[in-house]
């Protein structure tokens, strides 16, 4: 018989490998608890379970009838296989690990809706997100894809947002990654920040204020986007052409 106390549940969450989920744990719990009867939860990116186990812990604390959503593609990458065996557990590589998650988070007692698959083929037709929390799609298609998807049904003033990767970019030199902080930047009106760094990592909250034409956002950013892309491309291909000019006069 699963022991079903608070301290054992937690014991329980601590125990999944996490890439992050546990650092703030304790947060996310707060978060889950505190979303109204309504409205769902919902985690893009969930890896082995972590983060997903905390916002269900949360569900139990709150009481209420709150559906908890998880979205992931749940296939062990070759760079998965070391942080994985880091807590004594053994994929292979390309392993479904779905079967895995739910029984790791079945003690916990919180219906769990999985949806496994490719993000950028995702749809949500479950009505208002009360709590949103994106731990993947750090940049480009993925992350405007996913906010197309949800945004529209985020609820001004009630959504809070658990951006995991947010400044991922000052782990990573490429500039793609700056996708989440310049899509937010450009959108301040609708997204009050709560906390821009959690604990010097890479989280940050946001708090969805005001209401987003998130169709036309995510368009007006591809092209900005693909506009400085090509900008780049063109200096880069100046220099190139400079470089080699340098090098033919001193040929001759």
């Amino acid at each position: 018989m699963t022991d079903t106390t608070a301290s054992s549940l937690e014991d329980i969450a601590a125990r999944i490998p996490s890439m992050g989920g546990q650092a703030i744990g304790d947060r996310l719990r707060r978060a889950a608890a505190e979303v109204e009867e309504g409205h769902s939860i919902v985690e893009v990116g969930s890896w082995l379970g972590s983060g997903t186990a905390y916002l269900a812990l949360g569900v139990r604390d709150s009481g209420r009838d709150i559906p908890l959503h998880s979205f992931d593609e749940w296939r062990c990458r070759a760079t998965h296989l070391d942080k994985a065996r880091a807590w004594g557990v053994e994929f292979q590589e390309n392993q479904d690990t779905l079967p895995w998650v739910r029984d790791a988070l079945a003690p916990l007692g919180v219906p769990i809706q999985f949806h496994q698959g490719d993000i950028e083929k995702v749809h949500w037709t479950e009505g208002d997100i009360g709590l949103f929390v994106l731990d993947t799609a750090k940049a480009g298609e993925p992350f405007l894809y996913t906010m197309q998807i949800f945004g529209p049904h985020m609820v001004p003033g009630k959504t809070v947002l658990y951006m995991m990767d947010f400044h991922y970019y000052r782990k990573k030199s490429e500039e793609r990654f700056t996708d989440q902080r310049d899509f937010f930047a450009k959108n301040t009106d609708s997204f009050e920040p709560i906390e821009y760094q959690v604990n010097n990592g890479s989280c940050a909250v946001f708090r969805y204020a005001k209401p987003l034409d998130f169709e036309a956002a995510t368009q007006a950013f591809r092209t900005q986007r693909r506009a400085s892309f090509d900008r780049v491309a063109r200096q880069k291909a100046r220099q190139k052409s400079l470089v080699k000019r340098i090098k033919h006069l001193f040929r001759r």
